[in-house]
């Protein structure tokens, strides 16, 4: 399988004078092993505020993103399965996350991580977990904290600054 990039070229680039105008762009091919990776974070896979939370929403809006990350030439998604101190995934560590169901802790009724690693297996991506080890919260964010946040369960576990608690 071969993969395409593209590349910005331009004649007179030695001496700094090119333009966008005069730039040319050129296919080139990727080696098999080289990793074009792309983030993904909790914003993007965010149904919080989207009317239908269900297990076929969540995997459609995925497939999208690994379908638009496919056409600009990326073939490794870096997703954030951990982003509040909750997970993407069911965790006896860590309560499930609001990014899912709007509340963090609600079991969503599916596993999100193994949808997301079925659709990249599917369409040929490779797949890494993003992990935010310290931010709990977000001065700015309106999360309520479950009970089986570990923050709740020891506070000495944070530390509240004045953008939040890591």
């Amino acid at each position: 399988k071969q993969v395409l990039s593209f590349e910005a070229t331009n004649d007179t680039a030695q001496n700094n004078t090119s333009t966008n105008d005069s730039a040319k762009i050129e296919p080139k091919v990727l080696k098999s092993d080289e990793m074009r990776a792309v983030w993904v974070s909790y914003f993007e896979l965010s149904m919080q505020n989207s009317s239908d939370k269900s297990e076929k929403a969540f995997t459609e809006k995925f497939s999208k993103i690994a379908d638009n990350c496919i056409g600009v030439g990326f073939n490794t998604l870096i997703v954030q399965v951990r982003p509040f101190g909750d997970a993407l995934y069911n965790s006896k560590y860590f309560p499930w996350s609001h990014v899912l169901t709007g509340t963090q802790g609600k079991n969503p009724g599916y596993d999100p991580l193994k949808i997301m690693c079925d659709i990249c297996k599917k369409k040929g991506l490779k797949i890494h977990a993003w992990v935010n080890p310290y931010r709990i919260i977000n001065s700015d964010s309106d999360i309520n904290l479950s009970d089986d946040n570990p923050y709740k369960k020891d506070s000495s576990m944070g530390l509240k600054t004045k953008s939040g608690i890591y």
